[in-house]
């Protein structure tokens, strides 16, 4: 093979390898380098089905919001210019008497997911519970 040739199979090759790492794909590969942190995130759907646990990779400016909308099919609903978490993977809150509530490390929350960092965080439990929060 000439010189030529090789040099430019050796291009080609490169730019392949760089455009296949960048591609959001390359995120899934399990060599890949994620410079956020590891957080555990359990889903307790109550009655509706079994709790289940997935791993989640947190990265700054990122909100418990943000967090569940990665492991989980998410709807919010917006209410005084807020988000609530109203149903996780179709699992669905019912105003006054199920709702979805989570805590971190073990701690009630103390601000809508959608406010709340993870920062420092290891482990956000989601649970769909008795509303004890919503005017009936």
């Amino acid at each position: 093979m000439n010189k030529t040739l090789k040099f430019a199979l050796a291009v080609i090759f490169l730019a392949v390898g760089i455009l296949a790492f960048r591609s959001e794909a390359a995120s899934q590969m399990p060599w890949a380098v994620h410079t956020g942190k590891n957080i555990a995130v359990e889903i307790d759907y109550g009655k509706a089905r079994p709790a289940r646990t997935a791993e989640a990779v947190w990265s700054r400016g990122e909100s418990v919001l943000d967090i569940l909308q990665s492991v989980a099919k998410v709807e919010t609903e917006p209410v005084a210019g807020h988000l609530f978490v109203v149903s996780i993977d179709e699992v669905e809150g019912k105003r006054g008497e199920m709702a979805w509530y989570y805590t971190l490390d073990g701690q009630k929350a103390k601000k809508l997911a959608s406010l709340q960092s993870p920062a420092g965080v290891e482990r956000i439990v989601w649970s769909y519970q008795q509303d004890v929060c919503s005017p009936t």
